[in-house]
């Protein structure tokens, strides 16, 4: 009985290590079944770096802060931190410090060197390079004061302008807004004229757009009948399109061998000697119908009547 609550006692203590072990590797982002090894860098200012604060890559936490010291012979702050064992990280890489300490957001962030680097061992030293957020911020208030400044002088300056002109009745501005308001009132003033005829056009409209549906609706038959004869109609215009076309291409081949000179029409257009031959023939025929008219006996009195006629 006596060993029974020993072993009682001896369990308990070493599940409570056990569980204070892996609470301490939870609560400081240590893996807990997975190993992890630790590295060092430093800074001139740990801007708010406490015991806890993560440790990013690329903004993916990969460990956290074991300890921040301060080293007053190298005046600096060593700050040694652990990263999972799985994580390799090349020479040449470096920290920095990122957030705000004001709110309570400082993290530890490593830029990764170079992938062809050899990772670094255990206890290696990061170099840091300095990025100070708020300092920047800080730095930079004093110009942005004075745009704002500026921008709310320039501000000022034109309301004063502006309001000047709206005091003065002979001004631009005065008078265009004068306008404008005049304009307004016209407006108004033709709208509550117009409001009856604009609303019995607009029960008109209404009224014809209703009869037109009727109409459709009655006679819907005759009008598919409508579109149906229209359609025919087109089909047949493209059809005497379609030959009309046919018609023209044989018309442009019969042109071009008139003015190839080919076929009888074509000798006939194209050769001049046939319209001179032609031409004296007509005038030789002409002059001897005027010499058959001038003296008929000569030609008539060698024939007999019968074979005249």
């Amino acid at each position: 009985m006596k060993y029974g609550n020993e072993l009682k006692v001896g369990t308990a203590v070493i599940l409570s290590l056990i569980i204070l072990f892996f609470g301490i590797r939870y609560f400081q982002d240590v893996p807990l079944f997975s190993g992890s090894y630790e590295l060092h860098t430093a800074f001139s200012n740990a801007d708010g770096l406490v015991n806890g604060n993560p440790v990013r890559i690329n903004g993916v936490p990969v460990g956290s802060v074991d300890r921040v010291r301060l080293n007053t012979e190298q005046q600096r702050v060593d700050v040694y931190f652990h990263v999972e064992n799985g994580l390799r990280i090349p020479e040449g890489s470096t920290t920095k410090l990122a957030g705000l300490a004001a709110f309570g957001t400082v993290m530890l962030d490593i830029t990764l060197g170079p992938p062809g680097n050899p990772p670094l061992e255990a206890g290696g030293f990061l170099s840091s390079s300095s990025s100070d957020a708020l300092g920047d911020i800080m730095s930079q208030a004093p110009q942005l004061v004075g745009r704002v400044d500026t921008l709310l002088t320039g501000a000022t300056s034109t309301l004063g302008e502006v309001e000047g002109l709206l005091a003065n009745p002979q001004s631009d501005l005065r008078q265009m807004l004068v306008a404008i308001e005049a304009s307004a009132a016209s407006l108004d003033r033709l709208l509550r004229m117009e409001q009856r005829r604009i609303a019995s056009t607009l029960e008109s409209v209404d009224t014809l757009a209703s009869s037109l549906s009727s109409f459709t609706q009655n006679n819907q038959d005759s009008l598919s009948l409508v579109v149906q004869n229209l359609n025919s109609t087109l089909t047949q215009l493209n059809t005497n399109l379609a030959t009309l076309e046919s018609t023209t291409a044989n018309l442009d081949v019969l042109l071009t061998k008139i003015n190839q000179g080919q076929g009888t029409l074509g000798l006939l257009v194209n050769d001049p000697g046939l319209y001179h031959r032609l031409d004296s023939t007509a005038a030789t025929l002409n002059g001897l119908l005027l010499d058959i008219q001038r003296d008929p006996k000569r030609y008539l009195k060698d024939l007999k009547l019968v074979d005249v006629f």
